[in-house]
């Protein structure tokens, strides 16, 4: 490990934070529309099924309504596990970063150099990429979970009524 690696590693990991910023400028907008989609295709649906006027187009409407629900969860459900994926690169990293040090320590006796090397690595060499919404919320599994909590009781909600 030398002043030479750091610098290009880090150059490495400032490059891929610059791509990921780019990759979420593009992906934030239509993460959030997708967000407020799913929610408001479900408010709908429950809606429609709950008004129930004997007409055929309402179940030409219903059947629309549950094709566009099913494809922006699904659409907002993949991109939810792809942010967890990155996510779970960026522990990864944490940890690889934990063992880079670990092994550096192990290998030789405690140089002034050798210890500056590895202070200045493992304190600039963070790496936290995540996509969110326009930075309202993080895409993450805890996500999914509190969107299904809130539809089903939006959902009960809208049905009692």
């Amino acid at each position: 490990m030398s002043y030479e690696n750091i610098e290009r590693s880090l150059s490495l990991i400032a490059d891929a934070m610059k791509v990921h910023k780019l990759v979420e400028d593009v992906l934030s907008p239509s993460i959030f529309l997708m967000y407020v989609l799913v929610f408001v295709n479900f408010l709908n649906l429950i809606t429609v099924n709950v008004t129930n006027f004997a007409n055929a187009m309402i179940s030409v409407r219903t059947i629309g309504c549950i094709i566009v629900f099913l494809w922006t969860s699904g659409g907002f459900f993949r991109l939810t596990l792809k942010g967890s994926i990155l996510i779970d690169v960026c522990n990864l990293w944490k940890y690889l970063q934990q063992d880079i040090v670990k092994s550096c320590i192990q290998k030789r006796a405690y140089d002034s150099s050798l210890v500056m090397q590895i202070l200045l690595f493992n304190r600039t060499a963070k790496l936290n990429l995540v996509f969110s919404g326009w930075g309202m919320f993080q895409l993450d599994r805890s996500l999914l979970l509190t969107m299904v909590g809130v539809i089903v009781s939006y959902g009960v909600l809208i049905a009692t009524i």
